[in-house]
This record gives C-alpha cells, structure tokens and sequence, in this order.
C-alpha cells in the first residue's frame, strides 16, 4: 500500500500461465484482476483502487489456490 495504491504480487510455479485475482467486500461491487505470470513464475498487479477491507481470492481456471484479506 502506497498513495492509495496498491501491488498484488504472485510467485508460483505456473510459468507463463494467467491467474485471475477475484476481490470481493460486503456492501462494494466485486472486482477481478487477470494476472500473467512470466518464466521465472512470478507476476503482479498495481491498482489505484483502495481495497482495504476486501478479501482477495486467487483462481487458476477454476481452481481456487489462495485467499487473503487485506486490512
């Protein structure tokens, strides 16, 4: 968190596939995120929007892989 904005990073084994980052927070509208992650398995996301108090979900297809929540 910096300015507002905010930085999702990713470090997988996936190499060279595309993670979908799915926010959601009672009461907002739900946003998604599409993530491609390069070579070396690591890829990211800088985003103006606040999303404190969201509960950030990652999805390989339709697989979920991790869940956090962002104070």
């Amino acid at each position: 968190q910096s300015q507002n904005r905010y930085v999702v990073r990713v470090d997988c084994n996936l190499a060279g596939e595309k993670l979908t980052i799915r926010a959601v927070k009672k009461g907002s509208k739900s946003l998604r995120f599409t993530i491609s992650i390069d070579e070396e398995g690591v890829g990211g996301i800088r985003t103006k929007t606040k999303l404190a108090g969201f509960t950030l979900t990652l999805y390989y297809g339709s697989e979920k892989l991790d869940q956090v929540k962002v104070k």
